[in-house]
């Protein structure tokens, strides 16, 4: 005897199965989240975060990026972590899709590991840019970046093929509070030349990064 199943039963589970790994799906990073090895990014605490290189965007593009980023003289804790200095970063402005950003940093989170490298060294931060700032220069978009957040990690004194970057386009303001709308991102994996240094500071205080050149197109 032949069984008989009901045509809706046949698309259950198709159905069933596609909304499983609908759901699977990893999220987008987003700027304000932690998932730094080092410990819980602070809003209050005292650091210095620094860096210039380039990191590769696609094969065989390439970007150039420079930031500094401190404390304000007479830093309160409490507040959304104000900070002060200058984020950099040129996606080969010579080729179609290139992107410039050149802003001034409003606040950062930022923690300094347990375990530092021989120079002393070493965490993670995340650093937001005011690109309302009057001279902010953003890639742009509909509707407006209004921000943009870096995200770097400081993992050895070599930093070239060790430290990461990655920067994070955002929709949202970013003067008073972490931007959370942030929907594009270049970067995001480990510098190809360079550094990033993250090291203690007694708060407002403390050098600048030399601006890395803006980098060339990579040949095959």
């Amino acid at each position: 005897m032949q069984r008989f199943i009901h045509p809706r039963a046949a698309f259950t589970l198709p159905i069933a199965i596609a909304l499983m790994a609908s759901i699977a799906l990893v999220a987008p990073a987003r700027a304000g989240t932690s998932s730094s090895p080092n410990g819980v990014l602070d809003t209050d605490a005292i650091g210095i975060a620094t860096g210039g290189g380039t990191i590769e965007i696609v094969s065989p593009l390439i970007a150039s990026f420079g930031f500094n980023a401190k404390r304000p003289p007479n830093f309160q804790t409490g507040g959304p972590g104000f900070a002060t200095g200058r984020i950099n970063f040129d996606r080969h402005g010579n080729v179609v899709g290139g992107r410039h950003v050149n802003v001034p940093v409003t606040l950062m989170k930022i923690t300094v590991t347990q375990t530092p490298t021989p120079n002393g060294t070493g965490g993670d931060a995340q650093i937001v840019g005011n690109c309302e700032a009057q001279g902010a220069e953003c890639p742009s978009h509909t509707p407006a970046f209004r921000s943009v957040v870096v995200l770097v990690t400081d993992t050895s004194d070599s930093g070239a093929g060790s430290d990461a970057f990655q920067i994070l386009y955002c929709t949202d303001p970013g003067t008073t509070s972490f931007p959370a709308a942030c929907p594009e991102t270049d970067g995001g994996g480990t510098i190809r030349t360079g550094n990033v240094q993250i090291r203690p500071s007694s708060g407002g205080s403390g050098g600048t990064a030399p601006l890395a050149p803006i980098a060339g197109r990579r040949l095959p």
